[in-house]
C-alpha cells in the first residue's frame, strides 16, 4: 500500500502501540513491520487469528512467553561453528523451556482456538537439549557435572589452593614483624603477601605490585612459588576443559539451529497475534465483516489514537453512492474524518480490530491513497498548490474500481475559482475511474456539485450556533458552513476587522451581523429546533471526534482582586464577563481589546476574559467540556531552567520559560506544573497543589519533585519477601504526609495465594484505602488499573506512581502501552512525566528509597513523618496501648480520624508496640 499515505494516516503509531503490547523482541520486529495486507483472503485469516486471541484474552487465558528470548543471534552463530557463552546457552535453554509451556497452552486450547494451535505444529522438540545445558551449567557457571575431567581439574586445583594457603599462613606467623598487614590476597591472579617496604629483603620472592603510598609492597613469597606455578598450569587445564563442555553445547544447538529458528518464527507469529488481541482489547475494537459487494458502512467508527475522549460517526460508501463531499466549520473535525476512514481500513487490512460498533461492513480496497495536509516543499521547489498537484496526479493515474481516496481542502491553496474548477474536474476523473472517494472542501461550487451529481452525498459537521462550538457530529444530507468571519471575532480579531468583512461579504454595512450564526441546515430546508443536535434529523451515526472539553467556572470576585502569585499569572479576570476557549496550539498574544483587557489565545480549561460576552459564563459551560492535561497544556520535564518539554494536547513540544518566570521560581518547573502559554513562552504556572518532594539526609531540606497529583498510585510486589504491612505503612505514610490521595497496586499476584494477599490487603482496605491486585503474566486486573488511572486525570492534574523496588514498574509500564523512563544508575531524584495511550499522564516518582523517606529501622524511621512523629513519639506516648497511641496520632482538633486511626494502627501491629 502506497507508504506516503500510511504516513500521512499516522499509521506508524498504530504500529508502535501493536509493538509496544508485544511479549519479546521477536513480536515486537514483526510489529512494527506490520501494514495492510495484499488480499482479502489473507486480511480474513489474519483476522480470524486476532479474534482467536481477544477471545482467549477475555476469557482470562494468560497466554505464556515467560522465559523466551531473542536467541537468533546466537543459534546463527551456533550454526556457523561458533563457541557460545554461557550466557548464551542460558538464554538458549529458558527459550526452549518457554516454547514448551507455550506449546502446551496451545495444544490444551486447541478447541477455542484451533489456528493458533496450528502455528504449535511449527514447534520443535528441544528437550535433550535444554537437559544437557541444565546439566552442564548451574548458577551462571560450567558445573563440575559437565565432565569427569573438569571435576578431577577442580579437585586438584582445590588441594594445590589449599596446600599454598597453609603455606603462607606459616609465612605469615614467621614474618609477623615485617608484615604491613597480617592478610593473604592476590596480585595478578598469584598469592601474595603484604611486607613493608623496608623489610623486603628479610622476605625473599617476587614483588607483584605495591601500594599508592609506595609503603607495601605485595610479594609471593619463593616458598609458594612452585606451587602457584603449579596451580596456574591446572587453571589453565580447566579453561580448556570449560571450552570443550560449552563447544560440545554449542554443536548441540547447531545441530536443531534450522529446527529452533522455525519455533523461534512461529513464536514471533504468535506474540504478533496476541498483542494484536490486547490492542484490540485496548480499543474496545471488533472484527469488521467483510463483504465483495463494494460496501462501506462503519457504524460509530472512532479515531482510535484518541482513545474514550473520541466521538463516533458512520462513515457510509456504496457502489453507486462512491463519493462522499464533507463540509463545516473550521476546526470542526473533517481531516480527522478522513483520517479515521483512511486509518480504519488501513488497520481492518492489516488483520487487525477496528474501534467501530456492531454490523461495520467493509470492502476490501487494493488502493488506499490521501492528500492530507500541508504539502510545501522547499528542497523540491513545491508550493501548496503543487505539492497538491503532485501528490494527486499520481494518485488519478493508478486509480480504480477498487481505490479508496481521501483528499483534503480540495481546491485550496490556488485562486478560488481555479481552485473550484480544478477540484471538480478531478471529482469527475476520479468519478469516471469509479474510485470511492472521501473529500472534505469550503468551496460552495464543489458543495454545489456533491448535492447535484448521481453518485455523489454530502454532509456536513455539525456547529452549534449559540456557542460557536463544533459538535463533531457528521450530517449526512447537509451543507455545512465554515462560520469563518464568527470564529474569527471569538478568537480575538479585532471587531472592527470583522466588521468590515461581514460588508464586504454581505454588500451593506453591518450586513448579516443581525442574524445568529448560521446553523447547519439539512438539503431539505428542515427547521432545527436552536439548542436540539441538529443530527436528530437523520439516522447516520457519529465518527471520531473530541468531545468539546468544559472550562472551570469563573472565580469569585474576592479570588479575582487577590494580587497574583509567581504560579497563577494567567489573563486578566478582573473583566465582567469570561468567554472559554480551548485551544491546542501554543498561545499567542492577540493584543489589547478596546477596553483595555489583555486579550491571550487561551490554553485549554483557561478563562479568558472576552468584553463581548455577558457578566456569567454560559449556563452549559460544565456540562460541555471537561478539559484535563491529558488534552491542554501540561509540563512534562525541565529540559534546563530556559525550557521545558510540554504536551500541548496534540503533541509533545519544547518552549522557553519567560525571563520573569524562572526569577519567580528558582527552582525551575515541575512535571505536572499547568502552564500558561503566551508567544510561544511559558510565562505562569497555575497554582499548585499536591507536590510531593525527596528530602536531603544531611540538610534534611525538601524539594519538590512534581506538582498537582492528584492521586498516589503505589505499586507494591506481592512475590518480594520484604513485602509486609510495614512496608506499606512506610509508603501509606509518605502519601499521608505529602496530602496525597493513595491508591494501592499489589504487582505480581500471581506469586502468592489470594487469600495470603487478601490477609496483607484488609486492615488497609478497612481503613478506606483503595486496593487492586495486577497478575503481570496474564494482564488479569489491567482494565481496573486504567480505570483508576483515567479517573486521576482531571483538569487540576494527573496522578503520580511511587514504586517499591522490583515491584516490575517496567513491565507494567510496558503492558500499559509505554516504555518507563530511563534513569541514571545510583539514586534518582528526579520525576518525569509518561503518556500512557488510551489513558492519559502520569507521573514516575523515583522509589521510596531514593527520595530520602525511607529508613532500614521503621521505628527509627518514623522520625521523618510528621505529624504522626510529633503525636506518636513524643515523650508521654502510650506505647503499651497500641490503641492509645494510635488516637493520640490520628486525633485532629479534638476530633478522630478514623482513617488514620486504621493506619496508625495497622503500623504499631507491625512494630509490634502493645
Amino acid at each position: 500500500m502506497h507508504q506516503p499515505t500510511l504516513t500521512a494516516l499516522e499509521f506508524p503509531r498504530i504500529q508502535q502501540e501493536l509493538a509496544a503490547r508485544t511479549s519479546c523482541r521477536l513480536g515486537a520486529e514483526l510489529a512494527l513491520a506490520a501494514g495492510p495486507l495484499p488480499s482479502l483472503e489473507a486480511a480474513r485469516a489474519v483476522q480470524q487469528e486476532t479474534t482467536e486471541a481477544r477471545a482467549l484474552l477475555d476469557a482470562g487465558r494468560a497466554i505464556p512467553f515467560g522465559g523466551i528470548q531473542d536467541v537468533r543471534g546466537p543459534v546463527e552463530r551456533a550454526a556457523a561453528g561458533g563457541v557460545l557463552t554461557v550466557e548464551q546457552l542460558t538464554a538458549v535453554a529458558d527459550t526452549i523451556y518457554g516454547c514448551r509451556t507455550l506449546h502446551r497452552f496451545l495444544t490444551q486450547h486447541a478447541g477455542s482456538a484451533p489456528r493458533l494451535a496450528r502455528y504449535a505444529e511449527q514447534f520443535g522438540q528441544f528437550d535433550p537439549i535444554e537437559e544437557e545445558i541444565r546439566r552442564c551449567i548451574e548458577r551462571g557457571t560450567v558445573s563440575d557435572r559437565a565432565s569427569r575431567a573438569l571435576r578431577e581439574i577442580r579437585g586438584e586445583i582445590a588441594t594445590l589452593e589449599g596446600r599454598i594457603q597453609d603455606r603462607l599462613q606459616s609465612l605469615l606467623r614467621q614474618h609477623r614483624s615485617h608484615l604491613q598487614e597480617a592478610l593473604i590476597t592476590t596480585r595478578n591472579g598469584r598469592y601474595v603477601i603484604p611486607i613493608k617496604a623496608s623489610a623486603r629483603s628479610q622476605v625473599p620472592g617476587t614483588v607483584h605490585g605495591a601500594s599508592a603510598s609506595g609503603a607495601t609492597l605485595f610479594v609471593e613469597p619463593e616458598a609458594v612459588a612452585r606451587l602457584s606455578a603449579e596451580l596456574e598450569t591446572w587453571r589453565a587445564m580447566e579453561a580448556a576443559e570449560v571450552e570443550q563442555v560449552l563447544t560440545r553445547l554449542s554443536g548441540l544447538v547447531a545441530e536443531q539451529a534450522e529446527r529452533l529458528a522455525a519455533t523461534l518464527e512461529a513464536v514471533a507469529q504468535l506474540d504478533l497475534i496476541v498483542a494484536r488481541g490486547r490492542l484490540s482489547q485496548a480499543w474496545d475494537a471488533r472484527p469488521v465483516r467483510w463483504n465483495e459487494a463494494g460496501e462501506v458502512d462503519l457504524i460509530d467508527a472512532r479515531h482510535p489514537l484518541l482513545g474514550p475522549r473520541a466521538i463516533g460517526n458512520r462513515i457510509r460508501l456504496s457502489p453507486d453512492r462512491r463519493m462522499l463531499i464533507v463540509t463545516g466549520p473550521n476546526t470542526g473535525g473533517k481531516t480527522l474524518l478522513l483520517k479515521t476512514l483512511g486509518l480504519l481500513v488501513a488497520i481492518a487490512q492489516s488483520g487487525m480490530h477496528v474501534p467501530v460498533g456492531e454490523g461495520s461492513t467493509l470492502c476490501f480496497f487494493d488502493q488506499l491513497f490521501a492528500d492530507i495536509g500541508d504539502q510545501q516543499s522547499l528542497e523540491q521547489s513545491l508550493s501548496t498548490f503543487s505539492g497538491h498537484i503532485a501528490n494527486v496526479a499520481p494518485m488519478l493515474a493508478v486509480a480504480d474500481r477498487r481505490t479508496l481516496v481521501l483528499l483534503d481542502e480540495l481546491g485550496s491553496g490556488t485562486d478560488p475559482h481555479e481552485g473550484t474548477a480544478l477540484g471538480i474536474a478531478l471529482l469527475e476523473a476520479f468519478q469516471a475511474k469509479g474510485a470511492y472517494v472521501l473529500v472534505t472542501t469550503h468551496l460552495r461550487e464543489i458543495k454545489e456539485f456533491g448535492r447535484t451529481t448521481p453518485g455523489c452525498q454530502i454532509a456536513g459537521m455539525g456547529f452549534d450556533g449559540e456557542s460557536l462550538k463544533p459538535t463533531y457530529r457528521l450530517v449526512y444530507g447537509t451543507l455545512g458552513e465554515s462560520h469563518g468571519l464568527e470564529i474569527a471575532g471569538r478568537a480575538g480579531l479585532p471587531a472592527a476587522v470583522v466588521q468590515r468583512a461581514r460588508e464586504l461579504l454581505y454588500g451593506r454595512p453591518g450586513g448579516g451581523s443581525e442574524s445568529p450564526a448560521r446553523e447547519v441546515r439539512p438539503a431539505s430546508a428542515v427547521l432545527v429546533t436552536p439548542g436540539a443536535p441538529s443530527e436528530a434529523s437523520t439516522p447516520m451515526q457519529p465518527t471520531t471526534q473530541l468531545a468539546p472539553a468544559t472550562a472551570r467556572p469563573p472565580r469569585a470576585p474576592s479570588e479575582a482582586s487577590t494580587p497574583m502569585q509567581p504560579a497563577t499569572q494567567l489573563a486578566s479576570m478582573t473583566a465582567t464577563s469570561w468567554d472559554v476557549r480551548r485551544e491546542t496550539a501554543v498561545s499567542t498574544p492577540l493584543g489589547p481589546d478596546p477596553t483595555g483587557t489583555s486579550l491571550t489565545r487561551a490554553p485549554a480549561s483557561i478563562l479568558v476574559a472576552s468584553p463581548a460576552m455577558t457578566s456569567a459564563p454560559p449556563p452549559d459551560a460544565t456540562a460541555s467540556a471537561a478539559p484535563s492535561p491529558g488534552s491542554g497544556p501540561l509540563v512534562l520535564e525541565a529540559v534546563s531552567p530556559r525550557r521545558c518539554r510540554t504536551w500541548d494536547g496534540e503533541a509533545e513540544r519544547e518552549v522557553t520559560v519567560a525571563e520573569s518566570l524562572r526569577r519567580e521560581l528558582p527552582d525551575g518547573l515541575l512535571p505536572g506544573d499547568l502552564p500558561v502559554l503566551r508567544g510561544g513562552q511559558i510565562v505562569a504556572v497555575r497554582p499548585r497543589r499536591n507536590a510531593p518532594a525527596w528530602r536531603d539526609a544531611d540538610t534534611q531540606r525538601e524539594t519538590p519533585l512534581a506538582a498537582n497529583v492528584t492521586r498516589l498510585l503505589i505499586l507494591l510486589s506481592a512475590h518480594k519477601p520484604d513485602f509486609h504491612a510495614s512496608v506499606l505503612a512506610r509508603h501509606l505514610l509518605y502519601a499521608e504526609y505529602h496530602g496525597l490521595d493513595a491508591a494501592v497496586c499489589i504487582t505480581k499476584a500471581d506469586m502468592v495465594q489470594r487469600g495470603q494477599l487478601e490477609r496483607w490487603l484488609a486492615p488497609f482496605r478497612n481503613a478506606g484505602v483503595e486496593t487492586l491486585a495486577v497478575d503481570l503474566t496474564s494482564d488479569s486486573g489491567l482494565d481496573d488499573l486504567r480505570r483508576l488511572l483515567v479517573g486521576g486525570q482531571t483538569e487540576s492534574g494527573v496522578p503520580a506512581i511511587l514504586a517499591n523496588p522490583g515491584a516490575g514498574k517496567s513491565t507494567l509500564y510496558q503492558r500499559l502501552g509505554a516504555a518507563e523512563p530511563r534513569r541514571a544508575k545510583g539514586p534518582s531524584y528526579e520525576a518525569r512525566a509518561v503518556r500512557l495511550p488510551g489513558t492519559g499522564w502520569v507521573i514516575d516518582l523515583p522509589s521510596l528509597r531514593d527520595l530520602g523517606m525511607w529508613k532500614p529501622d521503621l521505628h527509627a524511621g518514623l522520625r521523618d513523618f510528621r505529624p504522626f512523629a510529633a503525636r506518636c513519639l513524643s515523650p508521654g506516648c502510650l506505647h503499651r496501648n497500641e490503641k492509645g497511641c494510635a488516637v493520640r496520632a490520628a486525633t485532629e482538633d479534638g476530633e478522630l480520624n478514623a482513617r488514620r486511626y486504621h493506619l496508625y494502627l495497622q503500623l504499631l501491629k507491625a512494630l509490634g508496640w502493645g
